[in-house]
C-alpha cells in the first residue's frame, strides 16, 4: 500500500492524540491510482479495547466516497496504550471483513503497521510506502 505524506502526517497525529481510547476509521485512494490520500475519521463513540463503526455512519461514508471515485485501501484504528501490541487482535480480525487491510498505530510514537486480514484466522503483515502527494518517494 501506498500513502502520501500529508496523510500519513495526520494518522501519526491521530495516534499520538488518541487519549485511552482507540480511534479509527477507513483510508481512501483514488481509482486511477491506488495511492491512500484521504481519510475518513469515524467521529465516535469510542472504546478502550476495540474500534467499531456505526452502521449507519459506515453506509453513509461508504456511499459519500463511492460518489466522488474513491476507493477503500484500508482500515486504520489505534492501539493507545503505550506497551500496546501493534498486531491485531481478536477482536481486530473479528470485526472486520475477510480479506481487509488494516493499518494499526500505537500512541507511543513506534512505527505503524499494516496487515491483511483473514477473519479469524492468522493475519498476514504487508508493507506500505509513504510518497510525497507529487507522487515522489520520500
Amino acid at each position: 500500500m501506498i500513502l502520501t505524506t500529508d496523510l500519513f502526517a495526520k494518522l501519526e497525529r491521530t495516534a499520538l492524540e488518541c487519549g485511552e481510547f482507540e480511534r479509527c476509521g477507513v483510508l481512501w485512494s483514488l481509482a486511477s491510482d491506488r495511492v491512500a490520500r484521504r481519510l475518513s475519521a469515524y467521529p465516535g463513540p469510542f472504546f478502550k479495547d476495540r474500534f467499531a463503526f456505526s452502521d449507519q455512519w459506515w453506509m453513509e461514508t461508504l456511499y459519500r466516497a463511492r460518489s466522488r471515485g474513491l476507493r477503500l485501501e484500508a482500515y486504520y484504528h489505534t492501539h493507545p496504550r503505550p506497551q500496546a501490541d501493534l498486531r491485531p487482535s481478536r477482536a481486530d480480525r473479528a470485526g472486520h471483513p475477510w480479506g481487509s487491510k488494516v493499518f494499526i498505530l500505537g500512541s507511543s510514537g513506534r512505527p505503524p503497521r499494516l496487515f491483511h486480514l483473514f477473519g479469524e484466522d492468522p493475519y498476514q503483515e504487508i508493507s506500505f510506502r509513504v510518497i510525497k502527494p507529487d507522487g515522489c518517494e520520500v
